[in-house]
């Protein structure tokens, strides 16, 4: 039997918007949506390693096929779970952040980064966490071990990306293209949260996933 995993993003949580919206959808369709805590109880100490620990021992001890939805971070938390388990049959990613230790460069700016660095802590802004909360650099020196450059399986992923997304170009989306013939993207007239096109997404989700819309 198929099981369904939502992936939530960085600094978010098994509570987000998405994952609600997209539940009740799934629910709808008899299918109950996994949302496992990708924070393990520790945000402060978030790795991409953790994270895969998490989903990891969610899924211990059942061989079967899952299909995982992955937003923003936990887009590139799928796709790197699917080149390592062949359990992982199709991915639905929206907006994945890939190389997400250049976007964290990009966001916070060389200086701020070897302050971080140097603390080996840093309390995100609001516009990154609204709960301004602590977050060690172990994030940052664990990515390097997770390069998207090294993606060889080719999934079926249905990919979604806002044209106007400031925060993941969704010119990374494109790029993935080139590594997964398997992948289809739909680009959107959106930002980086999507949430004004999440019908359009369920659409074209059931349809990838052979649900009926």
């Amino acid at each position: 039997m198929t099981r369904y995993l939502y992936l939530h993003g960085f600094s978010s949580g098994p509570g987000s918007h998405k994952a609600a919206w997209l539940g009740a959808r799934f629910a709808a369709q008899g299918v109950r949506l996994e949302v496992p805590d990708l924070n393990g109880g520790d945000f402060s100490h978030l790795t991409l390693s953790r994270q895969i620990a998490v989903v990891e021992a969610h899924l211990a001890g059942d061989s079967g096929p899952v299909v995982l939805i992955g937003s923003s971070f936990g887009g590139y938390l799928a796709t790197l779970l699917a080149e390592r388990d062949p359990r992982f049959s199709r991915l639905v990613l929206l907006a994945p952040a890939f190389g997400f230790g250049d976007l964290l460069e990009q966001l916070f700016g060389a200086t701020v980064m070897a302050q971080w660095r140097s603390a080996g802590r840093l309390r995100l802004p609001p516009e990154v966490d609204s709960a301004r909360r602590w977050l060690h650099y172990d994030v940052v020196e664990d990515l390097a071990g997770h390069a998207s450059d090294r993606l060889r399986r080719q999934p079926p992923a249905l990919l979604c990306h806002g044209l106007d997304d400031a925060t993941v170009p969704y010119a990374h989306s494109v790029e993935y293209l080139r590594t997964n013939r398997a992948a289809e993207l739909l680009l959107l007239p959106d930002g980086h949260s999507l949430d004004d096109s999440l019908e359009a997404i369920w659409r074209h989700t059931a349809a990838f996933l052979g649900f009926a819309a």
